[in-house]
């Protein structure tokens, strides 16, 4: 998984990260990945026979100027 983010404004003390949730046959939800802030991550060890479908939650944070990160 690759993912990026780019800040109107310069500079600033953003904080940006993903979860990932894995989703069963059942539709039950397992948090698998929390505050992933890796841009290049690698689900390789998610089995997808157990998680056929996968979640993704962005998380971003401006303290500062309280805008999107």
């Amino acid at each position: 998984m690759e993912w990026s983010v780019s800040s109107v404004e310069p500079a600033q003390p953003d904080s940006v990260s993903v979860d990932i949730w894995g989703i069963n046959q059942n539709g039950e939800k397992e948090l698998l990945f929390n505050n992933i802030k890796n841009s290049n991550f690698n689900l390789s060890s998610v089995d997808a026979t157990i998680y056929p479908y996968l979640q993704l939650v962005l998380n971003n944070e401006d303290i500062q100027n309280k805008t999107p990160a």
